[in-house]
């Protein structure tokens, strides 16, 4: 389906019938595409592409909202984090679609400590500014915070009994994830160093300034670090590109949604001259 009006119809049908109308994920959200995206690559049948469809829906939903009370609420963390993870345990009991010895649970408890460590990792940022912060760290905060969104487009592999495509389609969407999360930390700049959220660059600056005052790091940023950062962002979104190549004619939709971001990359580096 490559149509966005097709695409659209197709949602607005599937949120009437499993009653998620009231979802935080927006027509606009990259995660609204997912996974039927990929039915082309793994193709499932319409009921089942529906039942994913939906759940994929949901579990997002969930996780933006956890991450909304991450940040806001002065609850512990690790409580929060263990509630969860006891909700995600009394599903995998209540499910039946895969064999205990399936590679879906595999990855379902690898994507999910990818995203407890993000969320982790990143608080431990927030509250510490003397930790030591690489880019490394940082790109594994960005892909992890994204890692659930990847578990019902492994469903549809396993469906088709092809997770060897899958390991490649994981690593696009993994450098996707991070090109997402560089984006939206760019674009929030100011508003995060207003409520002590860091990004590895402006963290960078933080520390080569030597300075709590928010002025001053965005100052250094500026000067300092943004070229790194939208250098980043680039990088990010080529490696994307470069395995998406391989699975162009299967994936098509997806051609639409990386030339998306590809314009936004262009319109900051001709706003900026860079």
């Amino acid at each position: 389906m490559n149509n966005e009006y097709l695409l659209n119809n197709y949602y607005k049908t599937l949120r009437c019938k499993y009653n998620i109308e009231n979802s935080i994920i927006t027509y606009s959200d990259i995660y609204y595409r997912y996974p039927y995206i990929f039915n082309s690559l793994f193709p499932i049948n319409k009921k089942l592409c529906y039942k994913l469809s939906a759940l994929s829906n949901i579990y997002v939903d969930h996780i933006v909202f956890i991450d909304k009370i991450l940040e806001n609420t002065k609850l512990n963390t690790e409580y929060i984090i263990e509630k969860y993870l006891l909700g995600n345990y009394l599903i995998k009991e209540l499910s039946y679609g895969y064999n205990k010895k399936s590679d879906f649970w595999n990855y379902f408890e690898n994507f999910n400590k990818e995203y407890f460590h993000a969320i982790l990792n990143e608080n431990n940022i927030k509250n510490n500014h003397n930790k030591v912060f690489t880019k490394k760290m940082y790109f594994d905060i960005c892909a992890g915070k994204a890692s659930l969104s990847k578990l019902f487009v492994l469903s549809m592999a396993i469906e088709n009994n092809n997770i060897e495509d899958f390991r490649e389609i994981n690593k696009m969407l993994d450098y996707f994830n991070i090109y997402i999360q560089l984006l939206d930390d760019f674009k929030d700049i100011k508003e995060d160093l207003d409520s002590n959220q860091f990004n590895y660059y402006t963290y960078a600056a933080l520390q080569h300034i030597k300075s709590n005052d928010n002025n001053e790091i965005l100052k250094c940023y500026l000067e300092s670090f943004f070229y790194e950062h939208v250098k980043d962002m680039a990088t990010s979104l080529n490696k994307c590109n470069d395995i998406y190549m391989k699975y162009k004619t299967k994936i098509p939709y997806f051609q639409g949604m990386i030339d998306e971001q590809f314009k936004i990359i262009k319109i900051i580096n001709h706003s900026f001259r860079l």
